[in-house]
């Protein structure tokens, strides 16, 4: 049976088609239907005509600057492409956002369109009325029953009394949606009597901030665990963070208390304090420690700082963190090499670490959009151990199709690369076993067994004849993860990804090498289940070597998708 709707629709992509590719004088006629003995039979009759170049191209009207090459600067549609209707539409937002952004809230743009059969060009006239500059007068935050009005306040980037911007209303909506206070977040504007005045109306749609979780969790890098978690995320609804977390099992400890302030007294300055106990077992050994830490950050836009050479600053925080802990090697196993023993037993650790990130997700927990970078710098040697330690990493995700039956397809791209070198300086001698690098497993480069890549170290028989071998831990890391996340079933959050991963860690004497670099690909699935995420994927490891230690199957219950 003929769906009429849908062959109409198709007409219409039909002509969209043509006028994306210069033949604006298409006909298209309509098409004829025609029962044969196999089917239905349709034909569409169509007469291309010429193809159409970009001629000249003005921004006009009586209230715009004599000068437009600023409004011109961000055009997509240059004299001499093919002429693309799709192209013309985008220019139509582009600069009605850029008009917008400085205070022309209710600015038009009419393109005016000349075509020149004879040369096959189209002029190009955006006709612009600007009219007149809006101030916001008035920020109305509702649907907020239980966080303050100070808190949504101080993340918008556009503040009362001043002149009207896109894309500050945009980053606004963003940074209260990275907030993860919120189910929705609806942001509108509203005229007033005047015609240079309006009032933004923030509407927020409260979520659970608060959680109390007691359960189990099971994963393939640290088998069975048990988890008992307390968390605030906005602790009367002043926007603080107050979490107990408390995950005990056969592989891996860890306890920690801590708390965040997000804007002390009042100003941008970010304070947190927190208090930790935590074990991991290796297959030769266990490292672990007890400590307390203090992070301090602060937007560089607090101090006037808007772009650098161009590139912009808006979300670019820089902090200092600081951890005082008693560091231990324990447990050791019957493989366990002579340098793993010779570092058994508890060390002391002082460091400071200053850091500077930049966040531009869309989403706190599932982001389809945006980048986050952080880059850090950790000095030990206040007391006990010294080490020096440079790491930084980064997630960007791009979403290339959107589809409102299906969902996001998103790209994402991670990298981690750390260095660390100890009292021997450069050459990474008398590095502590506890701060080197053990890459591998679910949150590293798949396919592989957790913490098992990296440099190891031969244990022999008393005849020199080689027994095993056991991870050291490296100097140096690198980490790549590809990954391509798209929809399973829209109404659940269940997703599937396809991913391939690269890197290892590396020792001060060989350094980085291709040679000794690890690859790996597959998919898996994943799904934010109300009791906790899921993750179950299929890694398959490339050039593994005869040493490696595989895990074909990756899989965790209760713990966040993150890197």
């Amino acid at each position: 049976m003929l769906n009429k709707d849908v062959l109409r629709t198709d007409m219409e992509r039909l002509t969209a088609f043509y006028y994306d590719h210069g033949y604006i004088a298409v006909k298209v006629d309509e098409p004829r239907v025609e029962r044969r003995d196999d089917g239905l039979h349709v034909t569409v009759k169509i007469e291309e005509g010429d193809q159409y170049r970009v001629g000249e191209v003005t921004v006009v009207g009586s209230n715009v600057p004599t000068d437009t090459t600023k409004l011109r600067r961000d055009l997509g549609t240059a004299p001499g492409d093919v002429f693309k209707a799709s192209a013309l539409r985008e220019d139509v937002q582009k600069l009605t956002e850029r008009l917008s952004d400085d205070g022309y809230a209710f600015a038009t743009v009419d393109p005016q369109t000349d075509m020149h059969p004879e040369e096959k060009t189209v002029d190009i006239a955006f006709q612009v009325d600007r009219g007149r500059q809006v101030t916001v007068e008035r920020i109305e935050v509702t649907g907020n029953t239980k966080t303050r009005d100070q808190v949504v306040r101080r993340e918008m980037r556009l503040q009362e009394q001043e002149l009207f911007s896109a894309t500050k209303l945009r980053k606004s909506r963003e940074a209260l949606q990275r907030l993860g206070f919120f189910k929705e977040v609806n942001i509108t504007t509203r005229r007033t009597g005047a015609d240079d005045r309006m009032n933004v109306v923030v509407d927020v749609k409260e979520g659970q901030t608060g959680a109390f979780s007691a359960g189990a969790g099971f994963s393939s890098a640290d088998s069975l665990l048990f988890n008992l978690r307390i968390q605030e995320n906005n602790l009367f609804g002043r926007g603080q963070r107050l979490v107990l977390n408390g995950d005990v099992g056969s592989l891996r400890r860890n306890i920690i208390l801590s708390f965040t302030e997000p804007y002390f007294r009042e100003t941008p300055l970010t304070v947190g304090a927190s208090a930790f106990s935590w074990r991991l077992q290796f297959d030769e050994f266990a490292r672990g420690g007890t400590g307390i830490g203090t992070q301090l950050t602060y937007p560089v836009t607090a101090w006037g700082y808007r772009s650098l050479w161009g590139f912009p600053l808006e979300e670019v925080r820089v902090g200092a963190d600081y951890r005082l802990e008693q560091a231990e090697i324990s447990n050791l196993g019957f493989g366990a090499t002579r340098s793993i023993r010779a570092e058994e037993g508890k060390s002391l650790i002082s460091s400071v670490t200053p850091h500077v990130s930049r966040n531009t997700l869309n989403h706190a927990f599932d982001p389809t959009a945006g980048s986050f970078q952080e880059m850090s710098l950790e000095a030990a040697g206040l007391g006990g151990e010294r080490f020096t330690k440079i790491e930084g990493r980064e997630r960007w995700y791009y979403t290339f199709l959107r589809s409102k039956s299906l969902g996001d397809f998103t790209y994402s791209f991670g990298s981690t690369v750390g260095y660390v070198f100890g009292n021997g300086g450069l050459t990474g001698n008398d590095l502590p076993l506890f701060e080197r690098y053990f890459p591998g497993g679910i949150s590293s480069i798949r396919g592989f067994k957790s913490r098992t890549l990296g440099p190891r170290e031969e244990r022999k028989d008393f005849f020199g004849n080689v027994v095993s071998t056991t991870p050291i831990g490296g100097s140096e890391e690198v980490v790549l993860n590809n990954e391509v996340i798209f929809p399973l079933v829209q109404g659940i959050g269940l997703k599937g990804v396809v991913f391939a991963d690269a890197g290892n860690a590396y020792g001060a004497d060989e350094g980085f090498s291709l040679d000794n670099t690890r690859f790996s690909a597959g998919a898996g699935v994943r799904w934010l289940s109300p009791v906790g995420p899921l993750r179950i994927e299929l890694g398959k490891p490339f050039n593994a070597k005869p040493h490696d230690q595989k895990s074909l199957l990756l899989f965790s219950f209760g713990g966040p998708f993150q890197y």
